[in-house]
């Protein structure tokens, strides 16, 4: 038996913080090995800044399970963002790439 692209388990590791923000969970999550890294593109730059998105090293397991509390998501790198399409959280057209680096951003509305 075929195992469906949902069910593939990623064994990488991520960066995840949750910052509280009044009534809001806001979950930052990276890939790991972008963690500190800056991105420059003309006049935009990027910086994966570790105050915002270091905080525990994850699993993918780990961060369904804090994203699934999170009321926000931010979402730095092809890896982290590749987890949240194959998961359905959100669809390939509503990501973008930030200085060749793919990002997406999640908001529950409920």
């Amino acid at each position: 038996m075929v195992a469906d692209a949902q069910d593939k388990i990623d064994d990488s590791m991520y960066s995840a913080k949750v910052h509280r923000l009044g009534s809001d969970t806001l979950l930052a999550a990276c890939d790991q090995d972008i963690l500190g890294e800056r991105y420059t593109d003309g006049e935009l730059e990027i910086h994966v800044n570790e105050r915002f998105y270091g905080g525990e090293e994850v699993t993918e397991e780990q961060f369904m399970e804090l994203v699934r509390e999170a009321s926000i998501a931010n979402l730095m790198g092809d890896g982290i963002v590749e987890v949240a399409v194959r998961r359905k959280l959100i669809d390939e057209e509503n990501t973008v790439k930030v200085c060749g680096v793919k990002h997406a951003q999640i908001i529950s509305l409920l």
